[in-house]
């Protein structure tokens, strides 16, 4: 048998290094890029085998496939970069049926230090991701964000709203999540996957002593070949995380290999630490004291008998302040980490370890402890520059590769691992890298894996060459991701130089040699960059598509030959696609005052209702989300504070109208202010009503308190007469004749118009439908037979019904000013409809001012391009203080950054909703200060249940499901479901003070 030599081609990337093997770009895992994240979505789905591709609950909704992990690793003289989905590559899940979200792409963008820094004075972690382990997953720190509070006697929990805790006795994530841990020990935050302690599915990927058994999608601890732990992650502070394995000498490589022992117990008496199970938890740990500044003697937590040892980080102390020393009873420090030699750092460096027990139990504090070693100085950005160097590329760049080639009894066999998600596979033969023919031997797909089996080696070849290739791609997720499709139909970005390599025919007429080089490469007859010849049959080149027409090109390349030249037509094509649409949303918010749900039929069936013809808020709906279940105050100057500060009534201390009770505080923190804490570009104005300060002698409060650039409207809570009102703009006052809607609209359209393809946010408070009623100009509405003048009596409601539709007319003006292809638009009522025009299913007495349903269910949907199927209806439990974060997140001001700390926001960003996901459980807070008639109050409801609660003692309780009018109060008797209910409810109501 002649001996052949068989090449499978497999394409490299070569990249000049700064340093060979560098580890802080080359540890990375990338061997998975290529394929998608998978999920098992129940216990039932993880028995059958069957993990998804795409999936929903919660804030995780992964509607298309995407691919796993890190699809992009870069670096410059700073930083090392990392493009990631933040899915794992192992198979995410399942959770337990009650955990509220599943994982999703969360198309993050991450840097390290490449050289880190040692403070004196360390930094403590903070909530969210503090480094990115190598599959691209976000590494949380050993809390799990909640602590102890003393205000609610028991640890705070998310239904809490901004009450976190006392962060006091700080909550162990492993001891109070561990439950909603998958089987990698992973769960979600969010969307956001990632990992407390011990990686058991990212180790067993990367062969460090865990053993994976995919029939029961269990790990297993494995140290029957004992190894170095490898490289799992990079904390934020450019120091690496190792597996629980390292050399028994810190120093010394040929010292054997042992699991590494953390530095902290139990504070149970042993070796010189407080006994908390005799003492209480009232002092807190020497670390505790160095690192977070507070004790030693601190505010009293639970005793042992309630929450058991372990249940906070501050129930454990470190060994060093107990007397022993490091390296002797323990090998890391307080970090939980060392300083050693490890192969990727032969001469050292400081490193963390995971923290495990002997059988892969996770032991505290798990990754790092509750300070970092070095400076808290990476995070997520939103760029990679242009200048770093990239080392690799994937995702839907990931290159075939052969994973096995098997030659036996002159047949061949090769297996290929591919992108997955291609539209088609091909495998060709060629024996000179010039001809290629489909290769005519069986060929089979599974999955990402492409295998020829069996084929016959041609016997009159030395050297046989075989390339695999793939088709177009299906559609996937490509948020977050940034790359090239190939040429040949793939449409290339509209801006930024790209290189691709063309493919040439070979004849008639022959190529020239390899080695001839082009003396011009034309892409639909201008002139482009001749980078490269890689083969005969090839040529690479770049080019500026930005600079091109929508459209697709053909590429011709002139060689020079000895009788002139020759122009050669490529097989290649490119595809110039349109600009991708702006990714910096507008945001309109639209506020009508007074209009509940019983005024519009978007809402109410009732058989006795009347309403105006709405289309254009119509049209909204139809092209937006409409919720269902959408609340705000009792009345309007709450309501507007509650979503200018993102803040319960309570907190800010507009419970009221203004003229009635306290007016809004200069300290409070509002919405333009946090714009311009994170130096936004955004421009930002407000129009119409303002009503929160005390009226014409604060003409200036909207710029001042408010903290609007600009403002143009009026200053009060209703004006005297539609068509004679004073107008403030900027801070001056005058006489106004203008029917106040339309006045509003000529202002917002105008400066809407005048921002161009600026980002904007504007705040439109239309004073329709409040009182007084007038007949609206004759050409806004269909109510001809009303009177002039001020309306009263039986007119009053189809008064009412006719300001509604003016606005709706006007509305349609206005947005005809928008570009609604990037704008977002919220729309609104404020409160209830008033007692004199309120109708059913309501009565005076449910009306606006009033507790119950009908003074505080509104009309509220969104429309625009965030959202995700559009035309549905949501029955997600939201409130107006939700706008505060929906605008702050729809704009991409940072509410965390920008806030100031110590200031609670109550509300949450409806975005994920937009985006198809669920809020999950939740109760709203509606409050009457006694402003109104109504003695003052406080509602709570849930999904089902309101109770009612009165400053007089006077309590209420209803079942909204059956009795949505409220018409029968089931205290005192309730059954078993409804106590429980009412004691939730009660409970929650009693820590909101």
């Amino acid at each position: 048998m002649e001996k052949y030599l068989i090449v499978p081609l497999v394409w490299l990337i070569t990249v000049a290094l700064h340093a060979q093997d560098e580890p802080r770009w080359t540890s990375w895992l990338t061997h998975y890029s290529g394929t998608y994240a998978r999920t098992y979505i129940s216990d039932a789905a993880e028995a059958s085998l069957n993990a998804v591709t795409t999936w929903s609950r919660g804030q995780g909704t992964q509607a298309q496939p995407t691919y796993a992990g890190i699809h992009e690793v870069a670096y410059d003289q700073d930083w090392v970069y990392i493009r990631t989905t933040g899915l794992g590559s192992h198979i995410m899940g399942p959770w337990p049926t009650n955990f509220p979200n599943f994982p999703a792409n969360t198309a993050t963008i991450y840097r390290v230090p490449r050289t880190p820094t040692v403070p004196t004075t360390k930094d403590l972690s903070g909530l969210g991701a503090i480094g990115f382990f190598i599959d691209g997953v976000a590494m949380f720190d050993s809390r799990d964000a909640f602590s102890y509070s003393v205000s609610l006697g028991r640890d705070a929990r998310p239904n809490d709203g901004a009450n976190r805790g006392d962060g006091i006795w700080n909550r162990d994530a492993y001891v109070n999540e561990g439950a909603t841990f998958d089987p990698a020990n992973a769960h979600q935050a969010g969307r956001q996957y990632h990992y407390h302690a011990n990686p058991t599915g990212l180790r067993a990927l990367c062969g460090d002593q865990v053993s994976y058994d995919p029939l029961t999608n269990t790990y297993t601890e494995d140290t029957s070949n004992l190894r170095h732990s490898p490289i799992l992650a990079w904390v934020t502070d450019g120091f690496p995380l190792y597996g629980p394995y390292g050399y028994s000498d810190p120093m010394d490589p040929e010292s054997g290999i042992r699991r590494m022992i953390t530095g902290f117990q139990y504070r149970d008496g042993s070796n010189g630490s407080a006994d908390l199970a005799a003492t209480g938890r009232t002092t807190w740990p020497a670390w505790a004291v160095r690192v977070q500044g507070m004790g030693p003697s601190v505010s009293s937590g639970p005793s042992t008998g309630i929450n058991a040892l372990g249940h906070y980080m501050e129930d454990y102390a470190y060994l060093g302040d107990l007397g022993m020393t490091q390296g002797i009873e323990f090998d890391l420090d307080e970090h939980n980490g060392r300083f050693c030699k490890t192969p990727e750092f032969p001469d050292g460096i400081y490193a963390y370890f995971v923290g495990i027990e002997p059988d892969g139990i996770p032991k505290h504090p798990y990754n790092i402890g509750r300070s970092y070693y070095g400076g808290d100085a990476g995070g997520s950005t939103g760029t990679i520059p242009a200048a770093a160097t990239k080392v690799f590329e994937g995702g839907p760049e990931t290159l075939s590769r052969a994973s096995q080639i098997l030659v036996a009894n002159d047949e061949l066999s090769i297996e290929w691992t591919m992108l997955e998600g291609a539209e088609s596979y091909v495998l060709e033969h060629s024996t000179n890298l010039t001809d290629w023919v489909p290769v005519s031997g069986p060929i089979t797909t599974n999955g990402n894996v492409l295998s020829m089996v069996g084929s016959q080696i041609p016997t009159d070849e030395d050297i046989a060459y075989y390339r695999a290739g793939h088709g177009g791609l299906l559609d996937f997720d490509d948020t977050g991701f940034d790359y090239t499709p190939p040429g040949g139909g793939g449409g290339g970005p509209t801006g930024g130089t790209v290189t691709i390599t063309i493919e040439l025919p070979t004849g008639p007429p022959a190529l020239p040699p390899q080695a001839v080089t082009p003396t011009q490469v034309t892409m639909g007859g201008t002139p482009i960059t001749f980078v490269s010849r890689p083969t005969q049959a090839t040529v690479e080149v770049s080019f500026d598509p930005g600079t091109f027409a929508q459209g697709t090109y053909n590429f011709v390349v002139t060689f020079p030959t000895p009788m002139g030249s020759i122009d050669v037509t490529a097989i290649t094509t490119y595809t110039v696609e349109a600009p991708a649409p702006d990714t910096a949303h507008n945001v309109l918010l639209i506020i009508i005052d007074d209009w509940a749900i019983d005024s519009s039929h978007l809402y109410n069936a009732d058989p006795g209702a009347t309403f105006p013809p709405t289309p254009t808020i119509e049209r909204l709906a139809n092209n937006g989300i409409l919720f269902a279940n959408a609340y705000a105050q009792t009345l309007c100057s709450p309501t507007r504070a509650c979503m200018l500060t993102g803040r319960h009534a309570f907190r800010h201390g507009v419970g009221a109208p203004v003229s009635q009770a306290a007016e809004l505080s200069a300290a409070e923190f509002t919405l333009p202010e946090a714009f311009a804490s994170e130096g936004s570009p955004y421009a930002l104005a407000s129009f119409g009503k303002w009503h929160l300060t005390a009226g014409q002698d604060n003409a200036g409060d909207p710029n001042t308190i408010g903290g609007w650039p600009h403002f143009s409207g009026s200053l009060g809570g209703g004006v005297p007469d539609y068509y004679a009102w004073n107008k403030t703009v900027n801070g001056t006052t005058t006489s106004n004749f203008t029917y106040t809607t339309s006045d509003t609209v000529n202002d917002a359209a105008a400066w809407i118009q005048s921002q161009g393809d600026d980002p904007w946010f504007a705040w439109i408070g239309f004073n329709a439908g409040h009182t007084p009623f007038h007949r609206p100009p004759i050409a806004l509405h269909s109510y001809a037979t009303l009177p002039t003048g001020t309306i009263t009596g039986a007119d009053r409601r189809p008064a009412f019904e006719a300001s509604i539709e003016a606005l709706d007319t006007e509305l349609d003006r206005l947005l005809q000013s928008v570009d609604t292809n990037k704008t977002t638009i919220i729309l609104l009522g404020d409160n209830g409809t008033p007692r004199g025009v309120v109708q059913p299913p309501y009565n005076t007495a449910r009306a606006k001012g009033s507790l119950y349903d009908g003074g505080t269910h509104v009309p509220f949907l969104v429309a625009g391009p965030g959202v995700a199927n559009p035309g549905r209806i949501d029955t997600n439990l939201v409130h107006c203080i939700d706008v505060f974060s929906t605008v702050l997140e729809l704009c991409g001001v940072d509410e965390g950054a920008a806030v100031p700390p110590g200031t609670a926001i109550d509300g949450l960003s409806l975005v994920p909703v937009l985006e198809g996901s669920n809020l999950g459980e939740r109760f709203v807070l509606c409050e009457e200060f006694g402003g109104n008639a109504n003695s003052p109050g406080r509602t709570i409801r849930d999904e089902r249940y309101r109770l009612v609660k009165y400053e007089s003692g006077t309590e209420e309780f209803y079942d909204i499901d059956q009795d949505p009018a409220e018409g029968s109060d089931l205290l005192p008797t309730l059954s078993q479901s409804q106590q429980t209910h009412y004691d939730d409810l009660l409970a929650e109501l009693s820590s909101l003070n």
